[in-house]
């Protein structure tokens, strides 16, 4: 374990404020990929007030000094399609926070919220749980049979009241309701997130998106016009529009894994042998249900090689489908779309560790380390128009820090030294999460 070093009569520093300093700490700042060798970071309450070479100045007014001789320090991650648990089966809200945070999340958007949600949110800022910090989105109705009376009305109303971070968008809404649902939310100083409008892109835009949530709608404006591609996504960049791809999920049930491969996920051994069990099932389900609909002759659905061959078929389907969605988005960053990072939840995405199997798969499309980090940091910043405030180890910025035995920029699987976390300018050992 590394040196802390303590200086106890200064545990509480000038003014009641807590303080400590990061010593001799290698900082990736998120402003580019270099890697700022031996510095000093001292943080103030929830705030980075300080980032120097080690020994350029003193630290008199520093409570505690942590040793950080050859760890590494970066902001730490945002998973920015999360589905926090609702019936409590899998895990409680506390233990799905603690994933979080124990694998380097310290900013969670929830794409599902609910009251009990808002409560958890309060009580995370209050330091009274240990956890990410939470966004919840306010939903809106997916059905027209659930939009009755002053719906709209009474919506808004509980969402201003409550103090809902965002309007979320699952789909069923009439183009009427939309246009009425776009304006309320501006005029709420509200942002609407969540699935495209009608399964597309340019509709969404026209009603005032934040963020598009999967793959699919680009996807799809991708292979209508290839060659018109680039001139779309420099608009979408002009609109400041956001994407959230959410691979993991739709890889995990897109054939992509042997159930060997899915058995060792990352994150994979802190999970109970009774969801592991369930969650086997229900893939194994899934992907039956998908091969004997995919074999047109009823009599060989039940032949091993038939349905052998089909799994395969529609594993390599589904593979080139991925890659070309990849490729477009290998041009939506090139002309500065601002992509986010989420695997999304659900069997075999393990809170917070899956977000290492998401980061895999834009490895494999071709993108640095560097561009994958930023869209967990840097652009989830920009989400949330705190570009200024978060996202980077820098001085002024929010201490939300992530603190690695390894250079994360070198590999992907140097993110699994994981630390330490600081959240809210608060330390702790991963052990202490």
């Amino acid at each position: 374990m590394k040196k802390i070093l303590l200086i106890p009569f200064l545990f509480i520093s000038f003014a009641g404020k807590t303080q400590f300093m990061l010593q001799n700490v290698n900082v990736v700042t998120m402003n580019d990929s270099v890697v700022l060798k031996g510095q000093d970071v001292i943080i103030v309450n929830d705030k980075i007030v300080d980032v120097f070479p080690t020994g350029q100045k003193g630290a008199d007014n520093v409570s505690k000094v942590i040793d950080g001789k050859g760890m590494y320090l970066m902001p730490g991650f945002a998973d920015m399609h999360a589905h926090l648990p609702k019936d409590g089966k899998e895990f409680s809200n506390k233990e799905y926070m603690r994933l979080m945070l124990q694998s380097g999340i310290t900013t969670v958007r929830s794409m599902r919220g609910n009251a009990s949600e808002l409560k958890l949110r309060d009580s995370l800022k209050q330091g009274l749980l240990k956890g990410p910090d939470l966004f919840v989105s306010a939903v809106l109705p997916s059905a027209d049979s659930m939009m009755k009376g002053n719906w709209k009305t009474d919506f808004f109303e509980n969402a201003v009241k409550n103090k809902y971070d965002f309007v979320k968008h699952l789909g069923g809404i009439n183009i009427g309701d939309m246009m009425e649902i776009s304006h309320m939310v501006k005029k709420n100083n509200l942002v609407i997130c969540g699935h495209a409008f009608e399964g597309k892109v340019d509709k969404s835009q026209l009603f005032g998106f934040r963020s598009i949530e999967h793959y699919q709608p680009f996807l799809k404006k991708y292979t209508e016009n290839p060659a018109q591609f680039t001139l779309q996504a420099q608009n979408w960049k002009q609109a400041d529009l956001f994407f959230c791809p959410t691979f993991s999920f739709y890889y995990i049930f897109g054939f992509q894994f042997t159930a060997d491969e899915l058995k060792n996920r990352n994150g994979m051994k802190l999970i109970s042998k009774k969801i592991k069990s369930g969650w086997e099932k229900e893939i194994s389900e899934f992907e039956s249900a998908q091969i004997k609909s995919s074999i047109t002759d009823t009599t060989l659905r039940k032949d091993a090689a038939t349905i052998k061959k089909t799994r395969e078929q529609l594993k390599l389907k589904k593979a080139e489908s991925f890659k070309t969605a990849l490729r477009a988005l290998r041009i939506m960053d090139s002309v500065g779309v601002n992509v986010l990072i989420s695997a999304d939840d659900g069997n075999f995405n393990v809170p917070g560790y899956s977000l290492f199997e998401e980061m895999k798969i834009y490895a494999s499309g071709g993108f640095s380390n560097y561009k994958i980090y930023k869209m967990a940091t840097v652009n989830a910043a920009a989400f949330f128009k705190k570009e200024n405030y978060t996202g980077t180890v820098t001085k002024n910025s929010f201490a939300n820090l992530c603190l690695y035995e390894k250079n994360p920029l070198e590999k992907l699987d140097n993110l699994k030294t994981l630390k330490a976390v600081v959240i809210g300018g608060k330390f702790f050992w991963k052990k202490e999460i």
